[in-house]
């Protein structure tokens, strides 16, 4: 089994599946970041004081992202079936993700930004006004062995990928296949 930690989720990868659940920072990464925002010397009290504030929101703000992006993910794959998504087998309300486990490589470098030009020709603007960081990550990208791809986090995003489905579909699996 292997463990992967992204900014708002924990990802389980087994053998044939994975699973997905929301972030918990715990209390001493908390403390830890209060403490480098009191001590940066070129804040003043009164935005420092905020950030604090807002720092001690973020345990809570990172695990209902992460639920809220294991409910998209879900939503997505339901909504559309499609062959570049890695299929989600169930959810716990989004607590809980239970997906496929894809069995590819990475994508190089070269094959990313080709991707990423792609989207970024046909959607122009619509890109940036998502939240892209999902697309713009090349590790969320497996090619698989008949040479299409697989887009492995598609949450916080659903609203774009069932938008674009089509640019998706085209850039996934036709452009990509041997």
């Amino acid at each position: 089994m292997q463990i992967k930690v992204g900014t708002h989720r924990v990802v389980f990868i087994f053998k044939m599946i994975v699973v997905k659940v929301p972030r918990l920072l715990r209390p001493y990464d908390v403390l830890k970041e209060t403490v480098k925002i009191l001590c940066h010397e070129k804040r003043g009290i009164f935005r420092s004081l905020r950030m604090v504030w807002i720092n001690y929101k973020v345990p809570f703000w990172t695990f209902w992202f992460g639920i809220k992006e294991n409910w998209d993910e879900y939503q997505v794959w339901k909504a559309t079936r499609a062959d570049f998504l890695v299929p989600t087998f169930f959810t716990m309300a989004g607590i809980v993700n239970i997906q496929q486990r894809s069995v590819g490589e990475y994508l190089t470098r070269e094959e990313f930004l080709s991707v990423w030009k792609c989207f970024y020709l046909v959607t122009g603007k619509d890109l940036w006004e998502t939240f892209y960081h999902t697309l713009a990550n090349q590790k969320n990208y497996h090619r698989m062995a008949d040479g299409s791809l697989k887009l492995l986090d598609c949450g916080g995003i659903r609203s774009f990928i069932i938008k674009w489905q089509k640019l998706f579909k085209n850039v996934f699996i036709d452009n990509f296949r041997v």
